[in-house]
C-alpha cells in the first residue's frame, strides 16, 4: 500500500490525517480537486496545454501584456480552473460544481476562506 501524499488524488479524509494548516489545490470546472504541484500556475499551465492543445511557449505567448503580473489569473480564466489556499480561492467564474467542492472543503474544516457567488447568468 502507498503512503498518501501531494502525488495522491485528492481524498479529504487522508489529507485531514496527513496534513496540517495546508491547501493548495485547483478545482477543476466539473469540481474535482487536485493537488496544486508543483503550484498552482504550473498546473494551470497544464491544463490550459490540454484544453487548447497547444505547447506551453504558446500559452505564454497569447497572454496579453495586462497579465503579465498577474499569470495565474489569465490562466484560470482560460481553463475555467479554481485555484484554493487555506484562506483564499481564485475562480474567475466559478461553476456550481466547483463552489460545491469548496462548500466541502470548508465543511471539512480545510478551507477558511469565503465562498464566492455564482453569477445568475452561469447558472
Amino acid at each position: 500500500m502507498s503512503e498518501y501524499g501531494l502525488g495522491s488524488a485528492f481524498d479529504i479524509e487522508k489529507h485531514k490525517a496527513t496534513f496540517q494548516d495546508y491547501l493548495k489545490v485547483i478545482i477543476e470546472t466539473d469540481g474535482e480537486i487536485l493537488y496544486a504541484t508543483p503550484s498552482h500556475q504550473e498546473k494551470a499551465v497544464e491544463f490550459a496545454g490540454k484544453k487548447l492543445r497547444m505547447t506551453r511557449q504558446k500559452i505564454s505567448d497569447m497572454c496579453p501584456r495586462e497579465f503579465y503580473g498577474d499569470y495565474l489569473r489569465w490562466l484560470l480564466s482560460l481553463t475555467g480552473a479554481a485555484a484554493v489556499w487555506n484562506n483564499m480561492v481564485l475562480a474567475p467564474a466559478p461553476t456550481k460544481a466547483q463552489v460545491s467542492s469548496l462548500r466541502k472543503l470548508k465543511m471539512a474544516g480545510l478551507y477558511h476562506g469565503t465562498i464566492p457567488k455564482i453569477l445568475p447568468q452561469d447558472l
